[in-house]
């Protein structure tokens, strides 16, 4: 057979066509009769019969044997019937048949009367197959005889009345039906297939038909074994008629059974001599178990579909046309009775379905389904379409309790809902991603109350409304309650189905967030922690490698929870204001803050808030992830008063009292509990100290005992302004004068984040109240010391003091006459500090330009009304400042001592490397405790 395009398989048309093959074989059959009756040799009759089987069936056809008895009754014997596949087409053979028989009637013969008391088919094999290409061993099947070829081998029918056939019984036992598609992995098996089939026609062209079958169904939808459809008993009987041999079929009354769901089948089928037509069924099913009719289908699905239960009634038609590749058109309705709906092991989520589901060519609707979710009414009316432009229009409105929604799905933990949410929402998308259909409509809390992990109070929605539109949803003056604190929040939620894409876009928010009160620690309440371990101590004991209590600073914030996270799920801006912000030890006034995040960037900038009877400002950004990632902090705060302050975010707090001014420029990397590095830390500023008191410490006990003046113990001081680094672990003091305290002290050096001092003091002393020894340790000579006790003249001493903040070593430096202390801060090193820093913090500004792409993946300039549109993105996260370099807040470097001309006394600080004075001790000598 000369090779030929085949075009790709359709299930329905090779069904047909084994259908046309069969009817031309029974012709072929019912001429061989007529001759066999003739007495013709078996060995012959084999070989007569083949061409002309290939000729109906436009196969190859062989046959191993054939019997023939011509005492009543005249029976043909037909054994290991094989018809092979079409040229091409390897593998088993198309349809193989262990014995074909054929029991006839003699006696109606000789009437013209064809009377077969039986065709009994044993062990039938039938085995479709399409294989990568698309090329099915089906094609062409039944295409070889005409109907002229048919009359030719007809025995003389022109001289009386056509044969009259009658067919008592059409046998078919342990036959298997087999497909399978080898490109797609999908297959069927129709195993073991038992049929029995009556027969008749009066004139030769008109036949009845009557006929059951039972058989055993499975199928496999794809290769993985979740794809498996079955194994189903089914069962079909019915009556029926043919004519035009057999190009005209009709079922007029069938019943059909899947298991136990039985349908009544009407069926018709018209070809047409090139192999074209059309074919209709219908479908009619009443008061069946919609949860076994659910059950029926794929084992793809099951994770997915929830349990259905209730009654369901079909009336459903099938039609197409034949040879076409046209998928068949459904038409009808499905009544929903009492239906209701549960996820897997749960209660019902809905129940008392009603309603009428419509289906015409390629959509399926519904006027009005109603029912009840959680205790409240539910309306669906909506519109599916299928076929090349599918789609969805839904619309849902109810009114849920949702108190019963612990019963009908699995919370987490520690999450429990109460109250009421009426919605009317309109769903539009694609069959193909439905989780990205837009919605439209409202949801309107009522006394919504929430119980959350890891938050101690009640999340409340009190009211309000939520509008929902094309893109997202927005909110105006939405009420809502943490425990006792009340707040208010308006903005929107912009591309939700960002979730759903899986490009690392993210939906967006933009807000507010007000209230009067709000209470951090009450509603997120952490493990009880030590009051006089703060967070600022953790930070200053991390800087200086120390532990607290025989714990490392990460130690204590894992043990209390505190974790940076990976990413966020949501971009965007939030604008925060409260009247009072809580968390101890810190109780905030007025403060207003905007924080904007991304999946890997925090930003809260704009911070500002009256604290400690002062006001503080700061802008910190983050990054997130597990590694080390980069921060920056601007943090300014104005005339605070120090004790307070100092004592909930640094160790100083009882050292130190006044009223203080910090501003400071920092930046770094950030481990996973928030504990900045060491390594990396820079940045620049500059405090002010003014009416304040130097307490007692380690540093001013040695600096009294060695002048043995008791009021250089505590140094009260009217003004103390200087500018300071942060570099390589120290904090470096330029220049400044202790304005007030006793002596007047001129400071200059490094204090290492370790408690390890590089300090050049300039103290201008009355020397009267000095006695010799405290002058002899000045390293002033004997000479000069009646010299200056004798004229009164203050003196100037030059000191420097090394150790730690524990421990620390004071001795003179007389070598130091006429030099400068300006040069603990040079020019260059505050410029090159300031521009790493700067370059950390455009790493992170390029994190969140890069960022406003990854949330808005597509050119999509749509903004719904009250929502932020793309162009508006860029507003919701960080931008560039206003000047490259933010504004230099360090006072002004004071002049130095160089001057002061008379050499007899020491009138100058020493020019000495205060940034690495050969002094510091090596990291790891003795340092303070927490």
């Amino acid at each position: 057979m000369p090779d030929q395009e085949i075009p790709p398989p359709r299930k329905r048309r090779w069904a047909l066509r084994l259908v046309a093959g069969a009817v031309g074989l029974l012709g072929v059959v019912i001429v061989v009769l007529v001759i066999a009756a003739r007495g013709i040799d078996p060995d012959d009759l084999a070989r007569w019969l083949e061409p002309r089987m290939e000729a109906a069936t436009g196969r190859t056809v062989d046959i191993a044997a054939a019997r023939v008895a011509l005492f009543p009754p005249v029976a043909v014997a037909l054994e290991d019937v094989t018809i092979h596949n079409p040229e091409g087409v390897a593998g088993d053979p198309f349809i193989s048949v262990e014995e074909l028989r054929l029991d006839v009637s003699l006696m109606q013969l000789l009437r013209r009367r064809i009377r077969i008391d039986e065709i009994r088919l044993q062990g039938p094999q039938v085995r479709v197959v399409v294989d990568e290409d698309g090329r099915s061993n089906a094609e062409g099947f039944g295409t070889g005889a005409t109907r002229e070829t048919v009359r030719e081998t007809t025995p003389d029918a022109g001289s009386g009345a056509p044969f009259q056939v009658d067919i008592e019984s059409i046998r078919i036992d342990d036959a298997t039906l087999s497909y399978r598609d080898v490109g797609k992995g999908s297959a069927f098996v129709v195993a073991p297939l038992a049929a029995r089939t009556r027969v008749r026609s009066e004139d030769g062209d008109r036949w009845t038909l009557e006929t059951s079958a039972s058989a055993r169904i499975g199928a496999r939808l794809s290769e993985s074994a979740s794809g498996r459809v079955g194994p189903w008993d089914v069962e079909i009987e019915g009556s029926g008629s043919a004519q035009d041999e057999f190009r005209t079929i009709r079922l007029d009354e069938g019943q059909f059974r899947v298991e136990e769901l039985a349908f009544s089948l009407t069926a018709g089928l018209d070809r047409d001599e090139q192999g074209g037509g059309g074919y209709r069924a219908s479908i009619m099913g009443e008061d069946l178990d919609a949860a076994r009719l659910v059950s029926l289908m794929p084992d793809s699905t099951l994770d997915a579909r929830p349990d259905l239960g209730g009654r369901l009634s079909v009336n459903l038609g099938v039609s197409g046309t034949l040879g076409s590749g046209v998928p068949p058109v459904i038409d009808g309705s499905v009544d929903l009775e009492e239906v209701y709906i549960a996820a897997a092991d749960q209660a019902p989520m809905l129940t008392g379905l009603r309603g009428t589901w419509f289906m015409a060519g390629d959509s399926v609707w519904t006027t009005e389904t109603e029912g009840v979710a959680l205790g409240g009414p539910l309306r669906v009316r909506g519109l599916v379409r299928l076929g090349d432009v599918s789609g969805f229009v839904m619309r849902v409105a109810a009114q849920p309790d949702l108190g019963g929604l612990g019963s009908v799905v699995t919370l987490p933990d520690s999450v429990t809902v109460s109250g009421a949410l009426a919605l009317d929402v309109t769903a539009r998308g694609t069959l193909a991603n439905p989780a990205e259909a837009n919605l439209s409509g409202r949801l309107m809390p009522e006394n919504v109350s929430l119980t959350l992990p890891g938050v101690a109070v009640p999340v409340g929605l009190p009211s309000g409304t939520v509008i929902l539109g094309a893109e997202g949803a927005r909110w105006s003056d939405l009420p809502v309650r943490l425990g006792a604190d009340a707040f208010v929040s308006t903005g929107g939620l912009a591309d939700w189905a960002a979730w759903t894409r899986g490009d690392g876009s993210v939906p967006v928010l933009d807000g507010s967030f007000a209230g009067d009160r709000f209470d951090m620690d009450a509603v997120f309440p952490a493990p009880p922690p030590d009051s006089t371990v703060l967070y600022g101590k953790l930070v200053f004991a991390q800087l200086g490698d120390r532990r607290i209590r025989d714990r490392t600073p990460g130690q204590i914030l894992e043990a209390r929870g505190i974790f940076r996270p990976d990413s966020l799920p949501l971009g965007g801006e939030v604008r925060m204001s409260f009247g009072t912000f809580l968390s101890a030890p810190y109780a905030l006034s007025d403060v207003r803050a905007r924080v904007e995040f991304g999946p890997r960037l925090v930003r809260v900038h704009d911070v500002v808030a009256g604290a400690y009877g002062g006001t503080v400002r700061a802008d910190v950004s983050l990054g997130l992830g597990r590694d080390a990632e980069p921060f920056s902090l601007r943090f300014t705060a104005e005339d605070v008063q120090a004790a307070p302050f100092l004592s909930a975010t640094s160790p100083l707090g009882r050292f130190v009292s006044g009223l203080l001014s910090v501003d400071v420029d920092v930046s770094g990397d950030m481990d996973r509990v928030y504990l900045p590095s060491p390594a990396t830390l820079l940045g620049s500023g500059s405090f002010s100290l003014k009416g304040g008191t130097l307490h007692a410490n380690a540093v001013t006990d040695a600096l009294s005992r060695f002048f043995d003046v008791p009021e250089l113990r505590q140094l009260s001081l009217d003004d103390w302004t200087a500018p300071l680094l942060l570099r390589e672990g120290r904090v470096v003091l330029q220049e400044s004068t202790v304005r007030g305290a006793f002596g007047e002290p001129r400071v200059a050096g490094s204090v290492g984040f370790g408690g390890q001092l590089a300090l050049n003091l300039l103290y201008r002393l009355p020397a009267e109240r000095l006695d010799s020894a405290a002058l002899a340790r000045t390293g002033v000579g004997a000479a000069v010391i009646r010299r200056v006790q004798s004229s009164g003249v203050p003196l100037d001493a030059v000191l420097r003091v090394a150790g730690s903040v524990l421990d620390p070593r004071v001795s003179a430096d007389p070598s130091a006459v006429g030099q400068s202390v300006a040069g603990a801060l040079q020019a260059e090193v505050e410029s090159e500090i300031q521009g790493v820093i700067e370059e950390r913090r455009e790493e992170l500004q390029q994190r969140a330009e890069g960022l406003v792409d990854r949330l808005i993946p597509r050119a999509d300039t749509t903004t719904v009304r009250g929502l932020p549109g793309v162009s508006d993105l860029r507003r919701l996260l960080p931008g560039r400042r206003s000047s490259g370099v933010p504004p230099d807040t360090a006072s002004p470097r004071p002049d130095t001592l160089a001057a002061v001309p008379d050499t007899t006394r020491a009138d100058s600080v020493p020019a000495t490397d205060s940034i690495r004075p050969d002094t510091v001790p090596e990291p790891g000598s003795p340092s303070s405790g927490g």
